[in-house]
C-alpha cells in the first residue's frame, strides 16, 4: 500500500462509527504514523492524513440558521437532509437569524441552502425590476 493509501486509510479510521472524527482515534493514528514510518515518509503521510482529516472536519461542521417555530423533528429532517447532501454525519449549530424573517437558511461544506421569505422577497424584488 502507498503512503496516499495509508494516509486514507488511517482517516478513515479516526472516524467512530457514526461516521465522526474522534480524537483518541486521531491521537491513534498520529502514534501508529510515529511509530512505523521513517522521517520522509513520515512527513508525507502526515501531510495526507492532515489534509484528509482537515476535509472530513470541515465538511462535518453545519449551520442551520432559522427564523419562527423549530421543532425536534423539522430540526432532525434538516439534519438529515445535510447528511444526505454532503454524504457525512454532520454537527451542527443552530442559530436564530430574525433576519430571515422565517424559514431556513443552512451552510454545510461550501454549500448553501436557504427557504426563507427574505429570500422570497428579494426574489420576487429582483424579479419585478
Amino acid at each position: 500500500m502507498n503512503l496516499k493509501a495509508q494516509a486514507l486509510y488511517l482517516a478513515n479510521c479516526s472516524l467512530n462509527e457514526q461516521g465522526i472524527l474522534d480524537a483518541q482515534r486521531v491521537e491513534a493514528a498520529l502514534a501508529y504514523i510515529e511509530k512505523h514510518f521513517e522521517h520522509l515518509q513520515k512527513l508525507r503521510i502526515m501531510q495526507i492524513y492532515k489534509k484528509k482529516i482537515s476535509n472530513i472536519a470541515n465538511a462535518q461542521k453545519a449551520h442551520i440558521e432559522y427564523c419562527g417555530a423549530l421543532s425536534q423533528e423539522n430540526l432532525d429532517g434538516l439534519k438529515t437532509f445535510l447528511q444526505g447532501k454532503i454524504g457525512l454525519n454532520v454537527n451542527v449549530d443552530i442559530i436564530e437569524n430574525q433576519a430571515l424573517l422565517g424559514g431556513v437558511k443552512m451552510f454545510a461544506a461550501d454549500n448553501v441552502w436557504e427557504n426563507s421569505i427574505r429570500l422570497q422577497i428579494e426574489n420576487l424584488e429582483n424579479t419585478l425590476k
